[in-house]
């Protein structure tokens, strides 16, 4: 087993390469005669590549979380290594890839790598093969050999003249670098330098934001400048091949060019997207403006504004590829989209509810396509939806630009807006069946539902109109994809799962009459009469074998039917959705816009101050209260202190009376005297003076005490 190396598995296009590499036989790309200048041939080897790889935290200039990947799960990841550890597991390596053309830091890794390498070339006891893979732009500056050919394309035997763009030189002498070390023993370190096309498949990355506006129905998709410049291209698993070939097989060419057949401009590619997965509308933009686009990194930029020939005339001569696209992404968009979709798990939500009136279904389809960020397809929305695009057709050729083909269309449509009302006029006022199933077909084909998906509101309503709705077109018969296997109908449109909603008489005209008075004024159809008509009419059209629910069912669409009287009570339908979620499973889509995003933070972050302001509010009001209510508090123990210290004085004042009169009769007459004696003659001490005094005259002033008064 070969053991291989490389870094940012989590990342495209080395994630897709490493689950290449790790699902793939060692020795599949074996030459039949390898080069004999190489003297210890590479032998083949039993089972799939061992590949261990790093992975990189998300990037400030990655826009969007799902241009990160899981690595693939037969990957092993090593994380946290520091240098010494890391060169032993390269020193262990067969192979090592290290992809040096998205950024800077890719590349000084890289250097690093093949530099410690290179200083321990002496300790290495096998052959490594170390291969830096980089893109177009170290040749984006060369000039050709002949200015008046300037269409003659560059080749591996240029690459010494090769001039970098000027954002690109640190790539350019990593190259130099890698190849420069490969010299010294080709026995223990062997090197190669790939120079990629741009790459598309297995879910994009310079072509993504093209994809995306797309996906999300943007009118026109925006070149970067004119858009009129060659772009080399290969698809990532081609370009996978490559590196397998190299791993493999001991390929004299040090320098490879490794790019499709295709010669497209950056137009013809816009365009192949817009109309398979857009509007079919494509619009050329100013260079200047395209930075300003937030689907668009200026690496995006550089290589979009390429305009470069180039021939891998070694994968030509060398290599046996099995190609995916080897006639290049736009005659191979098709599957390319499909494998957009599934690598960025895209693929659309497609459902329908049918059931009785008033048992919920616009409830739960509306609460669904919120969740799902799906489309909600009902009756006057379809209307609706078909009358704008007429409009805006007309209104097209009042725009700068338009051509002979918008006029056209145009005066095509000024006749179906007529018709529809003439037909609209001769029906009492309303469209006829016919009309209304074009208006639902015309809105399921359009992009927003081809990429996100919907939920298909109660319609249709017999087999005969889901017979004609999802027939298949016979103008598209002749373009059959490789996976309709003969189907009868037109898959795009055909819903993935039905619901049918179930629930007696009684239980429905009971949810009538608790719905809400909004959704009642929404509609007539809620009125005793008109309610009890299309209840008996659904119930009609339903007893037979040959319903709607069959004709799902016999095209393997089975229906799963949910009796609606589960739900705790009638306009409480949780339970009811908690079911068709289980059937549909997570949510397969983006998300929300990048400008949805941002509304919504912006609500979600006005939200939570409101909630704090509020929170302060209540804060500061309850603060006020319990200052009020202590001071409130404290005021009424104040005056309970007051009243008990007056009612204690006063009962004092009662015990000491008695006490009073009988010091005075007693003692003060005799003290005053002391006190009299003690004032004339001013003794040091008068205290002990007052004792002694009294001491000797006590028996007088006994008696002068008990003597009454005259």
């Amino acid at each position: 087993m070969a053991k291989v190396f490389m870094n940012d598995v989590n990342e495209y296009p080395m994630n897709v390469i490493a689950e290449n590499f790790a699902t793939t036989e060692v020795g599949a790309t074996k030459l039949n005669e390898p080069d004999d200048e190489e003297e210890d041939e590479k032998q083949v080897q039993e089972g799939s590549f061992q590949v261990t790889g790093t992975t990189w935290e998300k990037r400030p200039d990655i826009f969007d979380d799902k241009d990160m990947f899981e690595p693939p799960k037969d990957v092993k990841v090593v994380k946290g290594c520091t240098a010494e550890e890391l060169l032993a597991i390269w020193m262990d390596q067969d192979v090592i890839i290290y992809n040096i053309g998205d950024s800077v830091r890719q590349s000084e890794q890289a250097s690093e790598a093949i530099t410690a390498l290179h200083e321990k070339i002496g300790d290495i006891d096998h052959k490594i093969t170390f291969v830096g893979v980089t893109n177009c732009l170290t040749w984006a500056r060369t000039k050709p050999d002949d200015p008046e050919e300037p269409d003659v394309p560059f080749t591996e035997d240029n690459y010494r003249r090769r001039k970098p763009h000027g954002n690109y030189k640190n790539q350019s002498s990593t190259e130099k670098l890698i190849l420069k070390y490969g010299k010294t023993d080709k026995n223990k370190l062997s090197t190669y330098v790939v120079t990629a096309g741009l790459l598309y498949g297995k879910g994009e990355k310079v072509f993504h934001g093209f994809f995306k506006d797309a996906w999300f129905g943007v009118p026109q998709l925006k070149t970067i400048g004119l858009g009129e410049g060659n772009l080399p291209t290969i698809h990532v698993l081609d370009l996978s091949c490559v590196l397998r070939h190299i791993a493999d097989n001991s390929i004299s060419t040090r320098f490879i060019i490794a790019i499709d057949e295709s010669q497209c401009t950056q137009q013809e590619i816009v365009q192949a997207i817009s109309e398979n997965v857009g509007s079919s509308k494509v619009e050329k933009g100013p260079k200047d403006n395209s930075i300003l686009r937030p689907i668009v990194t200026q690496m995006d930029v550089d290589q979009l504004m390429l305009d470069l020939r180039l021939e891998g005339t070694c994968i030509q001569d060398s290599m046996n590829i099995d190609w995916v696209c080897a006639s290049g992404m736009v005659e191979n968009i098709k599957a390319v989209v499909r494998e957009y979709r599934v690598a960025r798990n895209l693929i659309p939500i497609r459902a329908c509810i049918l059931g009785p009136p008033g048992v919920g279904k616009s409830t739960l389809a509306k609460k669904l396509c919120e969740e799902y960020k799906v489309n909600h397809v009902h009756a006057k929305r379809v209307i609706e939806d078909n009358f704008q695009l007429l409009q805006r057709s007309i209104a097209r050729v009042n725009e700068e630009g338009h051509d002979e083909d918008d006029e056209e269309e145009a005066q095509l449509c000024r006749e179906k807006l007529q018709a529809l009302e003439e037909a609209k006029e001769e029906n009492n006022g309303r469209y006829g069946e016919e009309h209304i199933m074009g208006f639902f077909k015309t809105v399921l084909t359009l992009p927003p539902c081809k990429n996100q998906g919907f939920i298909l509101d109660g319609y249709c309503k017999t087999t005969e109109q889901a017979e004609t709705m999802f027939a298949r077109d016979p103008d598209d018969e002749e373009e059959e994809d490789e996976d309709d296997d003969g189907l009868s109908y037109n898959k795009d449109i055909m819903p993935d799962v039905v619901f049918v909603l179930e629930a007696s008489d009684e239980f429905l005209k009971e949810r009538v009459m608790h719905l809400p008075e909004s959704i009642v004024q929404e509609s007539n159809h809620y009125t005793e009469e008109k309610f009890t008509a299309k209840l008996e009419e659904y119930r009609r059209l339903n007893a037979d074998d040959v319903t709607i629910a069959n004709y799902f069912d016999e095209l393997e669409v089975h229906p799963v039917t949910i009796n609606v009287e589960i739900a705790p009570s009638v306009n409480n339908l949780e339970p009811v959705l908690k079911k068709i979620r289980e059937k549909i499973g997570k949510p397969r889509n983006y998300g929300l816009t990048a400008e949805a995003r941002q509304e919504k933070d912006r609500l979600e972050k006005e939200a939570e101050e409101s909630r704090h302001r509020r929170e302060a509010e209540i804060r500061e009001k309850l603060a006020r209260e319990d200052a009020i209510a202590l001071r409130q508090e404290r005021a009424k123990w104040a005056a309970v202190y007051a009243d008990v210290l007056r009612e204690e004085e006063e009962k004092e004042a009662e015990r000491a009376g008695p006490m009073r009169d009988y010091l005075m009769k007693n003692v003060m007459p005799a003290l005053m005297s002391a006190m009299v004696q003690a004032n004339q003659v001013r003794p040091a001490d008068p205290v002990d003076f007052i004792a002694e005094y009294l001491f000797k005259h006590s028996e007088d002033l006994v008696e002068t005490t008990r003597r009454p008064k005259q």
